[in-house]
Parts: C-alpha cells; structure tokens; sequence
C-alpha cells in the first residue's frame, strides 16, 4: 500500500511540474488544484480496480469449475442405473468423456473427480444413500459435489473420502458446506 502512495506521489509531482511548464501563464494554485483533482480521481480508480479484479478471478475460476457439474452428468446417471439394477457400484466406468479442460476419473468407492487440467485442482463427487429408520436401502441416491454435506434428516449416509481441492469460494453454492 504504500508504494501505491508513494507513486501517487511521484505521478502529483511529475503532473505538478508537466502542467507548469505547459501551462505558465497559470498561477500555482490552479494547477496545485487541478494535480489534487487528478490524484485523487486516479486514487479512487485505483481502490475500485483493487476490489473489483479479485472478486472478478475469483468469478472466472467459479465458472470454470461449475463446468465440471454439467460433464460428470452422464457419468453420475450411468452409475446410479449400474447401482439400481446390481445393487452394487461398478469397478469401472468409461472417463473417455472428459473435456478439453477436464480430466475425469472413477474410484471403486464410486466418487467421480473431475480434475481440471490447467490448475490440477479436483472437485470430488460422492454418491449417498438414503435408509429408512431400520436401516434398509431405499430408492434414493443423491450426488454430492465438493464440500456439501449429506442430508441427516431423510437418513442419508455419507462414506465416501472427499478429493476437492479446489477452494470453497471458487465452487458453486451446491458444493459448499
């Protein structure tokens, strides 16, 4: 920050005198208030661009993740039919479908991850189940993204490992915690 200030300062004085010399039949009041304006206008730009980039990067990096929801979709639904007619998940699942951008990758444990090839940070998707109160299986079967929790209240279990690297502000709201 205060080499921010200080070039403030340098860039007041170097206008100071580049106005002075452009202009000398201007008094030094006028063009000391004039250089006032210009720093104080291109500070406030300054504190503006400052808030705005990161909160932009991390919006882009949002949207770059997001995209791993829509590619693991048909992989999700495969596994969840495999799941409904053998009762069992599948050792393996083809992941040729991967993006440009994505790498994905089946665990035996049924998690998905996609990885992104740019930054190899990995969002993980975990399937759970739901069970009634004495414990058996019902039709129900939920994919988790990221950080997101199972749901206690309809008797979902939640055992798979979380793989997400990726931080939580960079993810969608449904792969939070």
């Amino acid at each position: 920050m205060s080499a921010v200030i200080l070039f403030m300062l340098l860039v007041s004085v170097a206008l100071y005198y580049g106005l002075q010399y452009c202009f000398p039949e201007q008094n030094d009041d006028a063009l000391f208030l004039g250089i006032i304006e210009l720093s104080l206008s291109a500070a406030v730009i300054g504190v503006l661009v400052a808030i705005a980039l990161p909160l932009y990067s991390d919006y882009i990096e949002q949207a770059k993740n997001i995209s791993a929801l829509s590619e693991t979709t048909g992989l999700k639904t495969d596994a969840t039919v495999h799941y409904a007619i053998h009762g069992k998940w599948p050792e393996k699942m083809p992941t040729e479908n991967g993006s440009t951008e994505l790498s994905l990758k089946w665990l035996p444990d049924a998690t998905i991850i996609a990885t992104r090839k740019d930054t190899k940070k990995s969002l993980g998707f975990k399937p759970v189940i739901a069970r009634s109160a004495e414990g058996t299986e019902v039709d129900s079967i939920l994919w988790l993204c990221g950080y997101a929790k199972a749901p206690s209240a309809f008797g979902f279990t939640d055992n798979a490992k979380n793989h997400t690297s990726i931080p939580e502000t960079q993810l969608a709201s449904a792969c939070g915690q």
